[in-house]
């Protein structure tokens, strides 16, 4: 007797009535739907939205529906990051620092699900740089009221001590730290009102908290001024308000005492765009004369601080005046030399240089060199900054990142709109390949795997130069028998380790002990580092692994779960009664022949198991590994197409845009995605007379697993 489809769907059906009867499966457990049953379902995009959703700010965000309710995580986390804001401030009017300590962890992960959630939604909202200021600006300013209260609680006790020496020290520290509470104070309301204008939050609490403790601290630093030191007045003039580099600012003016007794050898500064840019000495009368080139200042700076800066053990108290400036940009000239004739990675590229106008050395002015792209920097992370004279050097080590061949350094101002205008000079280089060491090892730690996969196989190994040199932070893909199973990084020694699941196809129908390849490959993309390639052989063993009916299955929950057998046990007996029915009676015919869908643009048909695309993907990981890198993208793309064809039903003959057209419009926004990705990919590949970079072709293989859905187990190659 025939075994028809007919009859096959009926079966279906009593699976499903089993599933009733043994009840809602445990958490975690992801319902799978075969490939036959496939055609009859299309996934749609987006979700329905909850019936009742008027508390879904109060939600954890990981029970929000992640597809649909963006707006509602971005409120979530901007709500979360908001009152962790206000609690801060309001903490610190009370000395209560541990306000601000509590959120260390948690401000951080929810700014970090604020970030995420924002990619995904509409840009005008998004204000993750202003929570990210606001955060820094806070732990600053609570560290610098802590700081000054301190402070203020030592001048005390100094002064209960009548440690005069000490308590005028203090009560000076207490004023520059005041200053910086201030400015710190400033940059924070500026910041809560951005959060504020971008998400509606009522930050006045916090800003009102602030503006109150920075009020006292004033109040505060004046008491203590008043207590300890002696009035001054200070005075300046400038002999010209337009000025430049080579048209300097230059100032006179007068340090006295309130009396007008000038203040000899006293230091005067002069500060402008919140920096200290020079200094000079009172002379026997308090008068001073002070030059300043300007080099780093913006554009719109326009005014100059003259201070008057007190010494700490000084019965004087500090004081300042302004002076009007408008800044000219002038062109610098820049000059650089050596590199090296030849380097290759990890070679010291040594570059010597000078920044000046009309012959006068420019101070202090950073400058950045790079190669390829690849900045170079002194080890502790900081670039090259001009000397007293306009002079800088730097040694650096040549990145991997740096392709071989004829490069350049090139070496460049990296300020814009300032007193010195940007200027670049460019110095030739040559980059030579370096050759790279791989080892691999592989033992095996485990015979069955887990309860879904094949023997485990432990890999491990190192990537080095040539010289034994180690390689950090590069991939190398791992395969058994040539089919790349994972891609692992390596470490800060170069070394990797992973587990790696043998495939099946390595040991199907086999039992005892199998040989197998392990091997490991290093592409050398986008770098001076040459490719390496090692394999290695192992023979495991592989246990007998009888597949279990889905009935051994079935009865394997049940003695695992006995608590789902009871009432619904009557559902199963209704339905299995049906089924017997529907099964033997007159409703269909003995003869029925089995029908297959409309064929494939190859001439398949949709009865082709799962087997057949997932075939093809292990297929085009094998061409990968192996190098073939547009045969692995079109293989991928075959794959991709015959499992859409088969899930939504998509018979007739198409171009491979036609297809994408037809595809997109059934399936959801992150598959369509990847689909079109890896159309464009597979055109390349099939017309392009150029091969394809490695990381191309493996992006084609990413987003067709991501289409398919493999990698998830969904398809086990039986």
């Amino acid at each position: 007797m025939a075994f028809t489809h007919r009859r096959a769907g009926v079966l279906v059906w009593v699976g499903v009535l089993l599933v009733a009867a043994v009840g809602v499966p445990v958490a975690g457990a992801v319902p799978s739907v075969s490939s036959g049953d496939a055609n009859g379902i299309v996934p749609q995009r987006g979700g329905t939205s909850p019936a009742n959703n008027t508390s879904i700010q109060q939600e954890d965000p990981e029970a929000v529906d992640a597809s649909g309710n963006v707006s509602e995580l971005q409120n979530w986390f901007s709500g979360r990051l908001t009152r962790t804001v206000v609690n801060c401030s309001e903490g610190l009017t009370v000395g209560e620092y541990d306000a601000c300590n509590r959120s260390d962890g948690d401000y951080p992960e929810w700014l970090d699900g604020y970030v995420n959630v924002t990619r995904e939604s509409d840009s005008g909202n998004n204000r993750t740089e202003a929570f990210e200021r606001t955060r820094e600006n806070q732990t600053e300013y609570a560290s610098k009221v802590r700081r000054f209260r301190n402070t203020v609680e030592a001048y005390n006790d100094a002064r209960n001590e009548s440690d005069t020496q000490r308590a005028r020290r203090l009560a000076r520290r207490a004023q520059t730290l005041a200053t910086g509470v201030n400015r710190t104070s400033g940059n924070l309301t500026r910041n809560y009102g951005a959060i504020a204008n971008g998400t509606g939050r009522d930050l006045t609490p916090a800003t009102r908290t602030t503006r109150t403790v920075s009020h006292n601290v004033t109040t505060t630093a004046a008491s203590l001024s008043i207590e300890q030191f002696r009035n001054t007045t200070i005075t300046a003039r400038g002999a010209d308000r337009v000025i430049s580099f080579s048209d300097p600012l230059r100032v006179t003016g007068r340090v006295a005492a309130v009396n007008g007794t000038g203040l000899a050898d006293r230091t005067v500064g002069v500060r402008v765009d919140g920096r200290l840019r020079g200094t000079t000495t009172t002379n026997a009368t308090g008068a001073y004369r002070l030059t300043y080139r300007p080099t780093r200042a913006p554009l719109d700076t326009d005014r100059a601080t003259l201070q008057y800066l007190p010494r700490n053990r000084s019965v004087y108290s500090g004081n300042e005046t302004t002076v009007p400036i408008d800044i000219r940009q002038v062109e610098p000239t820049l000059r650089a030399t050596g590199g090296s004739n030849a380097v290759s990675y990890d070679g010291l590229v040594t570059v010597d240089g000078s920044l000046a106008v009309g012959g006068i050395g420019a101070a202090g002015m950073p400058v950045a060199v790079s190669v390829d792209g690849e900045e170079l920097r002194f080890e502790d992370g900081t670039r090259a900054r001009t000397a007293s004279n306009g002079g800088f050097r730097l040694s650096a080590r040549l990145p991997k990142g740096v392709n071989d061949g004829r490069r350049s350094v090139r070496v460049s101002l990296p300020l814009d709109d300032r007193a010195l205008a940007r200027d670049n000079v460019s110095i030739p280089i040559t980059v030579r390949s370096t050759p790279t060491a791989l080892s691999v090892d592989a033992t095996q730690t485990s015979v069955n795997g887990s309860n879904v996969s094949g023997p485990v196989v432990r890999v491990t190994g190192r990537l080095t130069t040539d010289g034994g040199q180690a390689v950090r932070n590069e991939s190398v893909a791992l395969a058994v028998n040539d089919t790349t199973t994972t891609t692992v990084t390596t470490d800060g020694n170069g070394s990797y380790d992973a587990n790696v699941s043998v495939p099946e196809s390595a040991f199907a129908g086999s039992t005892g002990t199998v040989p197998v390849t392990v091997g490991a490959r290093y592409a050398g993309v986008d770098t001076s580092l040459e490719a390496s390639i090692v394999r290695t052989t192992l023979r495991i063993d592989v246990p007998a692994q009888p597949t279990p009916t889905v009935l051994a299955e079935f009865l394997a929950f049940l003695a695992e779960h006995p608590w789902y057998v009871g009432v619904p046990v009557v559902v199963l007996v209704l339905g299995l009664g049906y089924a017997v029915a529907r099964m033997w009676g007159g409703s269909g015919s003995e003869e029925e022949a089995t029908t297959t869908g409309p064929a494939a643009e190859d001439g398949s048909s949709t009865g082709e198991t799962a087997a057949d695309w997932g075939s093809l993907l292990d297929a085009a990981n094998h061409q990968l590994f192996t190098g073939d890198r547009a045969g692995a993208v079109a293989t991928a793309y075959a794959a991709t197409r015959r499992k859409l064809r088969d899930d939504l039903g998509l018979g007739g003959s198409y171009t491979h845009w036609e297809f994408l057209d037809a595809a997109r419009n059934a399936v959801d926004d992150r598959r369509g995605a990847a689909l079109g990705r890896l159309t464009e990919l597979y055109e390349r590949a099939a017309f392009s007379p150029y091969d394809l970079p490695e990381g191309t072709a493996s992006t084609a293989l990413d987003d067709a697993e991501a289409v398919t859905g493999d990698g998830s187990d969904e398809h086990t190659g039986e």
